[in-house]
């Protein structure tokens, strides 16, 4: 738990069955530049950027097989930490619960989904390193 990332709110993502209308709604309130991108299984991904960087992602859970038909549309934090195994090591001991253990995102990070004491989901990630520069 020493890095400079270690606690950070890393990434913010919105689950909704209207994507384009939420991309219209922030970057018209937040002002956030929204780019498409078209995932591997044909998806469109959109990532909200502030100033250039990518600071949030929508996506499509009418589209997306592993969620439940019934969830209603909400935002996910993802909060960094060092060691995401480490930490899932540490969630029962401190009085929350595994919802999803940790999985891998090529180029993005290890990921696992939890549910603090109070019953709120939050995830949790050990970004990836970036790639390594051109020479």
């Amino acid at each position: 738990m020493s890095s400079e990332t270690h606690g950070a709110i890393w990434w913010s993502e919105l689950a909704t069955r209207n994507p384009e209308e939420a991309s219209i709604f922030c970057a018209r309130i937040y002002g956030w530049d929204i780019e498409e991108t078209e995932m591997h299984d044909g998806s469109i991904y959109r990532v909200c950027k502030q100033h250039g960087r990518p600071i949030a992602g929508i996506f499509d859970i009418a589209n997306a097989p592993a969620m439940p038909q019934d969830l209603s549309p909400h935002w996910m934090t993802y909060i960094a930490v060092d060691d995401v195994d480490a930490a899932v090591a540490e969630v029962a001991l401190a009085g929350g619960q595994i919802a999803q253990p940790p999985f891998d995102i090529p180029m993005v990070g290890r990921i696992a989904m939890i549910v603090d004491p109070t019953g709120a989901t939050v995830g949790i990630i050990t970004p990836a390193p970036p790639p390594p520069m051109a020479a």
